[in-house]
């Protein structure tokens, strides 16, 4: 019977197509590493056979999952990393937060409000006036909010401007 297993496993389809994408030092990895494993987890008794047969599975698909030399999923390395990352995790969201906080505060919306004169209901009808106010507006705009939004007001009153400006 062990012959031919190991004439199944020489020849065989499956076989062939797992074993074509892998480079010879990930092969004799692979074997040497199913010879280690069906050494410790071997017990003649019954009660063991199961558990043994499971874990035996579990680790080498493990192995067999890992892409060359990514050390993330190696646990040991998983264990040792896991408290610097969660203090790098925590050290950049903080930032994160501060700098879009700053970001806000730089590009509010509060000084176009403070400068720009408003309307008056005679103002309304006269367009030119309107729209010279408008402009002054679009001025004392902070600079992220004047760039895009200069087209909504280009040639009408700010009568008609959507209600988000």
């Amino acid at each position: 019977r062990r012959l031919r297993r190991r004439w199944k496993r020489r020849y065989s389809k499956s076989y062939r197509k797992r074993w074509k994408s892998y480079s010879k030092r990930r092969r004799r990895y692979m074997r040497n590493l199913r010879r280690r494993l069906r050494r410790r987890y071997h017990y003649k008794r019954a009660r063991y056979r199961r558990w043994a047969a499971k874990k035996y599975y579990k680790c080498l698909n493990r192995h067999r999952r890992r892409r060359h030399r990514r050390r993330k999923c190696y646990p040991r390395y998983r264990r040792r990393v896991r408290h610097y990352l969660r203090r790098l995790r925590k050290r950049i969201v903080s930032t994160y937060h501060r700098k879009v906080k700053a970001w806000h505060k730089k590009h509010s919306k509060k000084k176009a409000s403070s400068k720009g004169a408003k309307l008056s209901g005679k103002d309304k009808k006269s367009p030119a006036k309107a729209k010279a106010i408008a402009s002054s507006a679009l001025h004392s705009l902070p600079h992220a909010a004047a760039a895009p939004n200069r087209h909504i007001l280009a040639g009408r009153s700010i009568a008609k401007a959507p209600k988000w400006f």
